[in-house]
């Protein structure tokens, strides 16, 4: 595992590495999200870990930000950002080496240097290894697919209206 920053650059067709002076250790499966009112990349977690930093492309900077309440650490997680109350949405995930199911909805504030653990009325089913994706003009965040384990899928559809993801529709397969 290695910790590096990279940038990709969409008009030349370009991945270029930064060099921050600082970066997170390193890690696997974690969250990202862009947090379009702040101008910063979120990362959350990995390897279980429970740590909280953001990166400015301007500066080329990461800052580890230490919220005083944080998600439990986990891995295989998704996180997506909600410009309707600008906050990034975290859902999931698994955690420890028995790779235990997640089911909490978390959000974090950038500007407040917060997270807060939502409690969505119907929450989607625990899981992890699902895509979650922000669609910014119907103001929801959508979640698909994912599964409790590795061995057993879900195909259904989530969507975020106001207080956390909630679920749309359910078919399962094993």
């Amino acid at each position: 595992m290695a910790s590096e920053t990279w940038s990709y650059d969409y008009d030349a067709n370009v991945w270029r590495q930064m060099e921050p002076a600082l970066s997170p250790p390193p890690r696997a499966w974690a969250a990202m999200s862009y947090d379009d009112a702040a101008d910063r990349v979120i990362l959350f977690g990995g390897s279980d870990l429970s740590d909280t930093w953001a990166y400015d492309y301007d500066t080329d900077t990461w800052k580890e930000l230490s919220p005083s309440v944080s998600p439990p650490g986990r891995q295989y997680v998704q996180m997506a950002f909600d410009s309707v109350t600008a906050t990034s949405v975290l859902f999931g995930g698994v955690s420890g080496p028995t790779e235990e199911t997640l089911d909490d909805t978390w959000s974090f504030d950038y500007a407040e240097n917060t997270w807060t653990r939502l409690t969505p009325a119907v929450p989607p089913s625990a899981r992890s290894w699902d895509a979650l994706v922000a669609d910014s003009e119907a103001g929801v965040i959508v979640m698909f697919g994912g599964g409790a384990t590795r061995d057993s899928y879900t195909a259904e559809t989530s969507s975020r209206p106001e207080t956390g993801i909630c679920s749309a529709e359910k078919k399962s397969r094993a």
